[in-house]
């Protein structure tokens, strides 16, 4: 048994799998790809990451309310969570909401817990909701390769950002795509449309697992989509799994489902990027719908060195359908090895034409063994890649 993995071997198998039009198609973006998008405006992130999200949502709330952030952190830090993110925060406030009832939790009242959790909600939507950036970026790569040609199923897009950036690339490109809703001005959950799945394949689907800014629970308990953002309704952000009240619950579960249904259908095939596979219940979704479907394949595409995943590599070596590819090693068929070098499987030419169209040398760091994709502008790139090869 080779001792290495052939990282251009890898490229190929997904290329030719997503050349295909008679698979089901999906990808699964997290945060990590909003994070390599970078501002031209303030040379930042377009989206902090969860760790910068983290500090700018306490600077952002009022005095009295960060001073409760700090408590909530603080008992998180006491139960034995190193440096809580402000999804460990959040979801705490809510399973203390559960509990108070009239007395307190944790030296905190139900109402005190309540405003923590609008203010949070408030300030994380104010930071994630920007504008792609002018000019072309992985999103919008992403979005022309999706409309590229007529496929038997749609492509299914699975999203944990509470961003709107994936659903702007889709009208910048005039991509249709149904997100679970309908309407226009307020529009509402529609559940049945979600079931019983009579759009055209050309829709392409908008998955949001995590919950959206622009989505939110009206005065009569009902789950909209709204752009308008001086709106007086509650915002509905899901940090994690929890016991949602049922106008909370629906959403979230109906996307959770949406995803295991995918995973089960024949020959389905998941493109993960940016994800740190940290989140238990989705790793257990997504876990789910591969084990019950040997024909699955899901590839994560990780922008760092693979000991930095560690909860991924555990999980790839107890489910071959995922395949975990780092920047150095990778995890492929429950096995981790590092990457050959390019030099080693192909020549310098023919990776050339392979990585970029019409460039005269191949990547640098390609060439010596790093896999490129889990960048998400080079995923975009590559993607986009796929539609002249296809057309060839």
């Amino acid at each position: 048994m080779s001792t290495h993995h052939d990282p251009v071997r890898q490229a190929e198998t997904i290329s030719q799998a997503y050349a295909q039009d008679k698979r089901p198609l999906g990808l699964f973006l997290s945060a990590g790809c909003p994070f390599s998008i970078i501002s031209k405006i303030t040379g930042q992130p377009l989206v902090p990451d969860i760790a910068g999200l983290t500090v700018a949502v306490e600077a952002k709330l009022a005095a009295e309310t960060a001073a409760t952030f700090k408590h909530v952190s603080s008992a998180l830090v006491a139960d034995g969570v190193k440096n809580p993110s402000i999804e460990d925060i959040l979801s705490f406030v809510r399973s203390l909401h559960d509990v108070v009832g009239t007395a307190e939790v944790r030296g905190l009242r139900k109402a005190t817990i309540e405003n923590l959790d609008s203010a949070i909600s408030n300030a994380i939507a104010e930071l994630v909701d920007v504008d792609l950036p002018e000019g072309t970026s992985a999103f919008e790569q992403i979005a022309r390769w999706v409309g590229s040609a007529s496929r038997e199923f749609p492509v299914e897009v699975f999203t944990t950002n509470y961003d709107l950036l994936i659903e702007r690339s889709f009208e910048r490109a005039r991509v249709p795509y149904f997100d679970g809703f309908s309407g226009s001005d307020r529009a509402f959950f529609d559940q049945r449309s979600i079931d019983e799945e009579r759009l055209p394949p050309r829709w392409a689907r908008v998955w949001k697992l995590h919950g959206s800014v622009n989505w939110r629970i009206d005065m009569d308990g009902n789950t909209i989509r709204t752009a308008d953002r001086s709106a007086e309704d509650q915002r509905l952000i899901h940090p994690s799994h929890l016991k949602y009240a049922a106008s909370r619950r629906m959403p979230y579960l109906a996307m959770i489902d949406r995803m295991r249904s995918f995973l089960k259908q024949p020959t389905s095939i998941m493109l993960v990027c940016g994800y740190s596979f940290r989140d238990e219940h989705l790793n257990e979704a997504l876990l789910q719908g591969a084990e019950t479907n040997p024909s699955a394949a899901i590839f994560a595409v990780q922008y760092s060195k693979l000991e930095d995943y560690e909860p991924a590599v555990r999980i790839a070596k107890q489910c071959q359908s995922l395949n975990v590819l780092a920047s150095d090693a990778a995890v492929i068929g429950g096995v981790e090895a590092p990457w050959k070098s390019a030099r080693d499987v192909i020549s310098t030419e023919r990776l050339s034409t392979f990585w970029d169209k019409g460039a005269e040398q191949p990547d640098s760091d390609l060439v010596s063994g790093k896999f490129l994709l889990g960048d998400f502008n080079s995923l975009g790139k590559y993607l986009s890649l796929l539609i002249s090869a296809r057309n060839v």
